[in-house]
This record gives C-alpha cells, structure tokens and sequence, in this order.
C-alpha cells in the first residue's frame, strides 16, 4: 500500500475542506485563490491515480464533482486580478465598476456553489479511491509518477514544436501546472535533490508563464467591453504588453529545454 500517497490525497483534502470554510465564511481574495489552487492540485493528482491504475479507477467523477467550484473560483480569481493590474492603468472608472459588480455576482454564485457542494458524495468516492490506492505499491506509483510526468512534459515539447507555439502557451501552462503537482508528490515520497531541482525550475517557469497568462486573459475580457477611444487604447497597450511577455518567456522556455 502507499501510505505516502494516502497521506498526500489526505492532506490535499484537509486544505480543500478549509478553504471551502473559509471562503464560505470570509470570502477573502487568498481564500478564493487557495480554494482554486487547492481544486487544480488535487485534479492533477486524480489524473496520476487514474494513470496508475490501468482502468481501475476513473477520475471523471471526481473532476464532475470539484468542476462547478473551480470554474466558479477561477471566474472571480481573474476579475480580482484584472483589476489589480488595471490600478496602474489610465482606465475608464466605469470598467473598473463594472469588473467590480461582476466579482459581486460571480461571489454570490461561489456561496450557492459551497452552501450545495455534495460532500458525501464526495466521501463516497473518496472511499473507492482508498481501495485502488491500497492496491498501489510506493515503488509503482513513483515509476507511474515519472513516467506520468515524462508524458506531460513531451505533450510540452510537441505543443512548441508547432508552427506558432506562442498560441499553445496556455496549454503548456496547464501541463506543466500537472507537472508540479505530481513532483511536489514525488519528494513527499522520498526526497531527491534532482526533483527538487527540477520542481524549481517547473515552478520559475510557472511563475513566469502567470504573470504572462494573467495579461493575456485581461486583454480578452477588455475585448467584452464597448470600444471607446480611451479603452481601445487601453485594450492595445495591454495586448502589447501581453505579447511582448508571451515572446519573452516563449524563447526562455525553448532555450531551456
């Protein structure tokens, strides 16, 4: 059995229990971004199990269920963000207002979300996956894992290997979001300096593929709204900045490869 990965879903778990109290009761922007980085962590590690399993368990439902909370959470976590980097923008006071009665909406919809989450259904399949996980010997998992994480970084390397990579960069983002998720598992099973190096280097890259995505997804939302001068002006300057990020980081990671 692999206790280290009973532990890790375990753990994986409790924070997710927490930031749902949390976020329910305080509605705070760290709670929201923890909820939804909790979400992602836990959908990655479900791929893995799934993987490792050879068609024992299927990860559908459990994704079916954390769903409607990670699109509801990652709805507000951009609106926050893109009013934190239009602060620094000349932009229109009615955008921001209108940004900001979206949060609002959007938080009510959280709340309904959390107060009807099906946690015992939740447990229910939580216990099936215990049983598949018991059948799990550490020494498979970590071979499942490195195999796992070859996969994903190769479906990396074909997606920049495209006649133009620089619009695949959202899809490398997710790959390598799995990515360090499953190397954080890894050195919670045995530690190893070469994971740790290579986690390092996934979460640098992650760091600077946000930054770029955060631009980018700010860009498209300005698109919704009506085109005056002054946010057509703004609309470019942020495309520019998006693409001049995109770029930079999309030669950082092919020179890294």
């Amino acid at each position: 059995m692999s206790q280290h990965l009973c532990n890790y879903y375990e753990k994986l778990q409790n924070e997710f229990y927490q930031h749902t109290r949390n976020t329910l009761f305080r509605r705070e922007e760290e709670d929201i971004h923890q909820l939804r980085v909790t979400v992602k962590k836990l959908r990655a590690l479900l791929h893995l199990i799934a993987y490792s399993s050879e068609g024992i368990y299927h990860s559908s439902s459990h994704l079916t269920i954390f769903k409607p909370l990670f699109k509801a959470a990652g709805t507000i976590r951009d609106l926050q963000i893109h009013l934190k980097l239009l602060e620094k923008e000349d932009t229109p006071s009615f955008l921001t207002q209108k940004l900001q009665q979206e949060i609002e909406i959007q938080q009510t919809l959280l709340t309904q979300q959390l107060i009807h989450f099906d946690f015992q259904r939740l447990l229910q399949l939580d216990q099936h996956l215990v049983k598949v996980i018991k059948h799990q010997s550490t020494s498979k998992i970590l071979s499942d894992l490195k195999s796992y994480v070859q996969r994903e970084q190769q479906q990396v390397e074909e997606l920049l290997k495209e006649d133009h990579p620089y619009q695949h960069l959202h899809e490398v983002r997710k790959h390598l979001k799995k990515v360090a998720t499953i190397l954080d598992l890894g050195l919670h099973i045995r530690s190893s300096k070469k994971l740790e190096e290579q986690l390092q280097a996934v979460k640098t890259t992650n760091t600077l593929l946000g930054e770029w995505h955060d631009w980018d997804v700010l860009a498209e939302k300005l698109q919704t709204f009506k085109h005056t001068s002054k946010t057509s002006a703004l609309i470019k300057k942020i495309q520019k900045k998006a693409d001049k990020k995109g770029r930079h980081l999309l030669k950082e990671i092919q020179s890294n490869k």
